[in-house]
């Protein structure tokens, strides 16, 4: 039996709950490791996670939900703060609040932001602007999940 999952399964996944199940009922598991779409999908689009003229870091954070949610984990501010590029991934419901959120906290309205839907696959859609604009750009153009959304914080 396989159970296939795309990207990371240890990213943003269920992996570890269903290893520590499998394991707890006895059934031998294998994890094969994916590749997660925070890194590929930057790469797909060309745009750099690092670079020696740009940042020197990246966070990936969850957006799944509304930064005002007070079960929201997430820092906002701390990631505003960090000056290392954010990917989020699982954001596009919240998009708008997100985006306000990392403004708010003191990343330009014009810094870059690309938002790219349905990577690696045949229907792969990109669109970079401001982050004050993305979520409006990334309605226009119809994109929707899976998304993953690259918020650079430094030039490069």
């Amino acid at each position: 039996m396989a159970r296939l999952k795309g990207g990371d399964p240890f990213v943003f996944a269920h992996g570890a709950q269903e290893l520590r199940s499998c394991t707890e009922l006895g059934i031998p598991v294998e994890v094969v490791p994916g590749v997660t779409s925070a890194t590929a999908a930057p790469v797909l689009v060309g745009v750099p996670l690092t670079s020696s003229e740009g940042s020197a870091g990246f966070i990936v954070a969850s957006g799944h939900l509304d930064p005002g949610d007070p079960t929201c984990r997430t820092d906002w501010a701390a990631l505003a703060r960090s000056g290392l590029n954010i990917v989020i991934l699982m954001g596009m419901r919240h998009l708008p609040a997100i985006a306000a959120r990392l403004i708010e906290e003191g990343i330009a309205a014009d810094a870059t932001a690309t938002c790219v839907a349905s990577a690696s696959l045949p229907g792969q859609q990109a669109v970079r602007a401001g982050l004050g604009e993305l979520a409006m750009e990334v309605a226009a153009a119809g994109l929707a999940n899976p998304a993953v959304v690259i918020v650079e914080t430094r030039p490069g």
